[in-house]
């Protein structure tokens, strides 16, 4: 169990930096049968918030993950050749504990 507090470590202040992003994505690559095609930082402008958006693909299926650091929140959509996409696969705040659900939904779809 998580020592008091610590939990709440990562959705404060900075939460996770670009660096600790980029890091997570290049360990999902690493551990599944997903290929990272796209890790996107497009900072933000005037009347615009800074995004992230990290593509991973694996054949048939394209994931693409949109986290806004600003915001604390992630969103996660699934797209299937020749089918709509499953639109909110996931959407959570920007936290270690929504990086380590998503890394699941990738690792365990092949």
């Amino acid at each position: 169990m998580d020592a008091p507090g610590a939990r709440n470590k990562d959705l404060v202040g900075g939460m996770l930096s670009l660096e600790d992003i980029k890091k997570w994505a290049d360990s999902i690559e690493a551990q599944s049968a997903s290929t990272l095609t796209k890790f996107y930082h497009e900072p933000a402008k005037p009347a615009h918030r800074a995004v992230i958006e990290v593509v991973f693909a694996n054949g048939v299926n394209e994931y693409r993950i949109w986290i806004s650091r600003e915001l604390n929140i992630i969103y996660v959509d699934a797209f299937h050749k020749g089918v709509v996409s499953d639109s909110k696969l996931f959407r959570g705040p920007l936290s270690r504990h929504s990086l380590e659900s998503i890394s699941s939904i990738l690792r365990d779809s092949v």
